[in-house]
């Protein structure tokens, strides 16, 4: 049945628009970076700023302050999840909007197959337990690929085009204030990847969440404007999803615990309940 589910999904125009977006996202948003940085002139006077920044460097060691780099940025603070580019537009729209995207790849597919009676069909060959359990392993594991490989590309094109780059406009004077943070700007490449990886699993965790309240509602409009508008109370809570998915910020690895802990309490808590509403039902 997941074979099924997955061929499915890539006959999908609808569902390979969203997944291209996804990837062209990221990487138009580096775009804009390397336009804002001024890559290309900066390459082209190298050697003078490499010389201008030794004998800045030399000064403010004497006065004891902090010198700023004028070289071209780490290629881990110019990829996509540092939001680096212009008024932070391009990340918007893959974070914020997350599950209008995991909804239009995956997660919605329940509601047209329950309009046009497809789940009596399948329930023939499967049990509904099992059904059910594979509609959320599918969501969060395919969410979790598709965020994956459109932020490894961007990841992976931000180190050949900003190769050599080591400016973190200033904040690596955070590195200074605990372990998290001097890891950080230690080992910055290892470290987004891990952030990453966070990044992936927590759309996972929405594509599950999507999927649950299609479950629920049976409804398009209901379960777009129900899923969204959760989304969005994560992501301008207090203690915002943000702070899991943005490196080479002032924000410790504290500030992870409480949107961690909110996304695992919503994520037992949608599985569960739709395991439990679908599975005791006589008709899913």
């Amino acid at each position: 049945m997941v074979k099924k589910e997955l061929a499915s999904i890539l006959k999908d125009k609808r569902a390979w628009m969203f997944i291209l977006l996804i990837i062209i996202i990221p990487l138009v948003d580096l775009s804009m970076v390397y336009k804002k940085d001024h890559v290309k002139l900066r390459r082209s006077h190298e050697k003078e700023i490499i010389e201008s920044e030794r004998v800045l460097k030399e000064i403010c060691e004497e006065d004891g302050s902090h010198y700023a780099s004028d070289w071209i940025m780490h290629p881990a603070k110019a990829s996509y999840l540092t939001g680096s580019s212009e008024s932070h537009l391009t990340q918007m729209l893959l974070i914020w909007l997350m599950p209008i995207f995991i909804l239009n790849i995956f997660s919605d597919r329940y509601i047209s197959e329950h309009k046009h009676g497809i789940t009596n069909a399948i329930l023939m060959r499967t049990s509904k337990r099992r059904y059910v359990l594979n509609k959320l392993f599918i969501a969060f594991s395919f969410s979790f690929i598709v965020f994956f490989i459109g932020l490894f590309i961007n990841f992976c094109c931000a180190q050949i085009i900003f190769h050599g780059g080591y400016n973190f406009n200033g904040l690596e004077v955070w590195a200074d204030e605990g372990r998290w943070f001097s890891l950080m700007y230690t080992h910055p490449n290892i470290i987004y990847m891990v952030y990453i990886l966070f990044t992936s699993i927590i759309a996972g965790i929405c594509g599950v969440i999507c999927q649950a309240i299609a479950f629920l509602c049976k409804n398009y409009t209901m379960t777009y404007i129900i899923s969204f508008f959760l989304w969005e109370g994560l992501v301008m809570h207090k203690g915002t999803i943000i702070n899991i998915v943005q490196p080479f910020t002032e924000y410790g690895i504290h500030s992870m615990r409480e949107p961690a802990i909110i996304l695992a309490v919503l994520f037992m808590f949608f599985s569960v309940v739709s395991y439990i509403y679908m599975v005791k039902r006589d008709e899913i």
